[in-house]
């Protein structure tokens, strides 16, 4: 069977989506795939080809090591030292969207006839005897 080569829009793709966070999608429409093919990026992000482009540009090792520093970010309020968390949150979303482990869809929580699922919440009262 005939080894798969990478393409220059798999490259591209590769490279846009780690310059702009992990927004395969877009990283997709920048790199000149369809509005439709770039709609559904799972067709490339689950392809061997982009997990061995992706193991070249991004090893384990290389993501850990920066998800390590960015998990550790700070900043400064006036001149006291903080913990960044928006920082670390962005280093910790990023990681996971680049390896492809970052949900698409929030939960839904569905009930009868798949509809939303609501929640009444009443207060209970105790009668006077």
């Amino acid at each position: 069977m005939a080894e798969k080569r990478v393409s220059i829009r798999q490259a591209r793709a590769a490279i846009k989506m780690i310059e702009n966070g992990g927004n395969a999608s877009l990283a997709m429409r920048q790199a000149g795939y369809s509005s439709k093919t770039a709609h559904n990026p799972h067709k490339l992000t689950k392809s061997k080809v982009w997990e061995e482009l992706l193991g070249e540009t991004a090893s384990d090792s290389r993501l850990n090591e920066v998800l390590d520093e960015g998990l550790k970010a700070t900043t400064y309020r006036g001149r006291r030292k903080v913990d960044d968390f928006e920082t670390r949150h962005k280093y910790f979303t990023t990681a996971l969207k680049l390896r492809d482990k970052f949900p698409d869809e929030r939960m839904k929580l569905l009930g009868d006839k798949d509809e939303p699922l609501q929640i009444t919440i009443t207060e209970e009262r105790k009668v006077n005897e």
